[in-house]
């Protein structure tokens, strides 16, 4: 038999876990993306990584944390987390591992990450697509190769 957890996620938890992204997102920024909140707030050349966008996500994270607070009923929502039902070979995850993944109030948890992640990324793409170093054929592009098929 399985076991069964639950507990009731509010109105104010919802908010805590938005305070909580807001949070998060301006540490990862401060931490390890030099520049995000300086000025000026729009920057031309590598708009991806202009200010404005970073008070833009701040922004995007606190609207879905409002939306999905006012979403929630004021005696709040029961959430269950069960386990038990395995199928041969399959393997049980923690019952917070499921709740961190598989719930969508707290998915706010994950969207600052998200956001961070996302916009590394595309910064990182567009210099590759903009720099003739990377799409010329050049210098870039030959030594990541060189450098990535050599052995260690």
């Amino acid at each position: 038999m399985g076991r069964r957890t639950s507990f009731v996620i509010t109105r104010e938890q919802t908010w805590a876990i938005t305070a909580a992204s807001v949070v998060l997102f301006i540490v990862l920024n401060w931490l390890f993306a030099d520049g995000m909140f300086s000025m000026p707030l729009w920057n031309a050349e590598e708009w991806v990584s202009s200010p404005i966008f970073t008070y833009v996500m701040i922004a995007l994270i606190f609207l879905a944390g409002f939306r999905q607070a006012s979403r929630l009923p004021s005696q709040g929502i029961t959430m269950r987390l069960s386990g038990g039902e395995v199928t041969p070979g399959q393997v049980e995850d923690p019952l917070i591992w499921r709740l961190l993944l598989g719930n969508v109030f707290v998915a706010l948890f994950w969207l600052p990450i998200r956001f961070f992640v996302g916009r590394e990324w595309l910064t990182a793409g567009l210099h590759k697509i903009t720099d003739p170093g990377w799409m010329d054929g050049g210098p870039a592009l030959r030594g990541f190769w060189e450098n990535a098929a050599a052995a260690p």
